[in-house]
């Protein structure tokens, strides 16, 4: 069986994917800060835009960067452009599908005004 090498290309890999999952967090706790002071649609809009975020910055793209690091000698490992573009429209959604995260989210965070 051949040897794994997790950090092929160093730590670079790895912080990256941290960098990019704080940022997307963070970008989504201030969008659903934003949704706390609104309501209806906009409410909405806002609380899908913050479930985007977290799924698709947060999650998404910080797992994509760790899997550029991964590694197995003398194997090629090759990602399929279209299956992984599809992957990333079903990350958000998933996020906006639970209810009782985004009611926590929007309802205990400072308001932005």
């Amino acid at each position: 069986m051949a040897e794994v090498h997790h950090f092929a290309y160093g730590v670079i890999n790895p912080v990256l994917a941290f960098i990019l999952s704080f940022l997307g967090s963070l970008l989504s706790i201030v969008l659903a800060a934003r949704a706390r002071g609104t309501s209806g649609w906009s409410r909405a809009r806002w609380l899908l835009l913050s479930a985007l975020a977290l799924g698709g910055t947060g999650i998404w793209l910080m797992h994509f960067m760790a899997m550029l690091g991964f590694d197995i000698p003398d194997t090629l490992i090759t990602y399929d452009l279209w299956i992984t573009a599809a992957s990333f429209p079903s990350a958000g959604p998933r996020r906006a599908s639970r209810p009782s995260a985004t009611c926590w989210a929007s309802s205990n965070l400072p308001t932005f005004r």
